[in-house]
């Protein structure tokens, strides 16, 4: 190897010496280096990630309960709708068959009452419907603003705030990264000074091949 032609010399001893030092320090520094970003580094972005993904699924999780309650509330508007459709217009026709039948000539006054009475009802069932579908309509209003205005702009603050977060830490994490790697130049920059200073000691002529 290169190395190998040196040894011949007596006068290389101490700086070839100092080589294999730095070499033996430089893999303990590795070593410890490794164990530092495992520690420092590695396990801290793993813990990191893995938080931050269990909030957000909390987050959406919470939003998708929230969207269950807010189509419920949009279904049952509906079906109150479609409730009150149905009795308001059975209350109409109920109201012309009760004019049709009293206009009838020699109609009896029982079969009149019936019909009044008939007209009454239906019109009364259509009465609580509406009143019961308006309810329904301000229940659905007042849960829609609530979600799109509250619910849906907390968990984008809940999410820009994890998202800052992470940044910050990773740039913690990235400064723990250059602070590892800068504690290990004392010792390089130790041991290449002591490999010169043998190199420059060298004296030729108390040396023999």
């Amino acid at each position: 190897s290169f190395f190998s032609s040196f040894f011949v010399c007596r006068s290389f001893q101490s700086p070839l010496n100092h080589l294999r030092h730095f070499q033996d320090d430089m893999g303990k520094q590795h070593e410890l280096v490794a164990e530092s970003i495992t520690e420092n580094i590695t396990q801290p972005l793993q813990t990191l990630h893995k938080s931050c993904r269990k909030a957000k699924e909390v987050q959406f999780k919470d939003l998708q309960k929230l969207q269950k309650a807010l189509e419920k509330t949009r279904l049952a508007c509906e079906g109150r709708q479609k409730t009150f459709e149905k009795l308001r217009g059975d209350a109409e026709e109920s109201t012309s068959k009760c004019g049709a039948g009293a206009a009838v000539v020699g109609v009896s006054s029982v079969k009149v009452t019936k019909l009044e009475s008939a007209r009454n009802i239906a019109v009364e069932r259509a009465r609580v419907a509406e009143e019961e579908f308006i309810m329904a309509s301000d229940e659905l209003r007042k849960v829609s603003l609530a979600h799109h205005s509250e619910h849906v702009r907390a968990l984008f603050d809940t999410l820009q705030q994890l998202e800052t977060g992470r940044i910050q830490q990773h740039g913690q994490i990235l400064c723990s990264y250059g602070n590892v790697l800068t504690a290990v130049h004392p010792v390089k920059a130790t041991c290449i000074a002591g490999i010169v200073a043998s190199a420059n000691a060298v004296d030729p002529s108390a040396d023999t091949a």
